[in-house]
């Protein structure tokens, strides 16, 4: 049940980020921008797994487990409760409206069907 939920978390960080990185960058700095992007994320994961350790030595093991997994679920719900959902296209995404629809707002697509997953 903890691995499903995990799982969950992470893919909707994964697409969002991935989302949004590929709009707002440009297609020729793309493949930059993901390299170094993945430089710094993979290259922190050593340091992690080393405070990982020492915090489960400290703490429990258990305890470090659930308030990681706590705080990963927890960065998982910010776009699935935000307008982030609903966005079309970013501001500033130079088809010089600036990403609003006229009256201000972010031009916002279809809500989702609550009945389909």
């Amino acid at each position: 049940m903890l691995v499903s939920v995990y799982t969950f978390a992470v893919v909707v960080n994964l697409v969002i980020s991935g989302t949004v990185k590929q709009t707002l960058v440009p297609d020729y700095l793309l493949g930059r921008v993901t390299a170094s992007s993945r430089f710094i994320s993979w290259g922190v994961q050593p340091v992690g797994a080393l405070l990982g350790g020492w915090l489960g030595t400290r703490f429990g093991l258990v305890e470090v487990m659930v308030t990681a997994s706590v705080g990963l679920v927890a960065s998982a719900f910010w776009p699935l409760f935000s307008p982030v959902r609903t966005l079309i296209t970013l501001p500033g995404d130079g088809d010089g409206d600036g990403g609003e629809g006229g009256d201000g707002e972010p031009e916002k697509g279809p809500v989702p069907d609550e009945g389909r997953v």
